[in-house]
């Protein structure tokens, strides 16, 4: 990928890979947690791939022994509604 293709934007937002970063519209920097970022990253740069499910794992979690109890751990939704009796936070 080229300095030039290492940004790609959308009418919502822009991201700059080289400088690791996500824009919104009003190009306010959009904060990712380290796992949010990799799964963004990798989808990014291989843009209309179809990835397996092991093979998005294996790319994201660098190849660790990943298990569901795994993922759900660094990808449980931090936007869940405090009045949601079943809503936590993730682990940090």
């Amino acid at each position: 990928m080229t300095d030039h293709e290492a940004r790609v934007s959308t009418e919502h937002f822009t991201v700059d890979l080289s400088a690791k970063q996500v824009h919104d519209v009003d190009d306010d920097v959009v904060r990712l947690r380290p796992t949010e970022w990799r799964v963004l990253e990798v989808l990014v740069r291989d843009a209309g791939k179809l990835f397996s499910q092991r093979q998005l794992l294996q790319d994201v979690w660098d190849r660790r022994t990943v298990t569901r109890a795994t993922t759900r751990a660094w990808t449980w939704p931090t936007w869940a509604p405090s009045s949601n009796p079943t809503a936590r936070t993730p682990a940090t």
